[in-house]
């Protein structure tokens, strides 16, 4: 689930945001990501939310053909990281790790990806031209 930071000087879930953000060329917000119960992202990884996104489309690319793919937050001196191990999906964020079955893990991902830049183009429609292209990348990955 995707965050923004909104006007009450508060974080809110995307989905519940009613107005677009303050300046669309920087889009604070977070990404929550629990993997079985195990947190591995959550509010204190805050950043430019549509660049990370941007960043964990390109990831999923990457797994598709490579066993790892890494990124560094876009603001913030923070690692994340796919890695896969058999079947598996190993995800860590800094010092946070968890694994999942990769299709599962990497479905989940696409789909919350999708759903971030839909929730976007809601709030922004006129900004759109900046994450079309990343959120085409994301419908077209295939998983399976």
């Amino acid at each position: 689930m995707s965050f923004l930071w909104n006007k009450n000087g508060s974080y809110a879930p995307l989905a519940e945001t009613a107005g677009p953000p303050d300046d669309p060329d920087y889009v604070e917000g977070y990404i929550s990501i629990t993997v079985f119960g195990q947190a591995v992202m959550g509010e204190e990884n805050w950043d430019l939310v549509d660049q990370l996104w941007a960043y964990i489309a390109s990831m999923l690319v990457t797994v598709q053909t490579r066993d790892c793919a890494r990124t560094q937050f876009p603001d913030q001196p923070t690692e994340l990281a796919l890695r896969r191990h058999g079947t598996y999906m190993v995800i860590s964020c800094g010092d946070a790790t968890a694994s999942a079955p990769a299709a599962e893990l990497l479905g989940a991902l696409r789909e919350a990806g999708i759903h971030f830049f839909d929730e976007l183009h809601r709030l922004q429609p006129s900004e759109s031209w900046r994450y079309g292209m990343v959120r085409s990348q994301l419908e077209r990955i295939r998983l399976g």
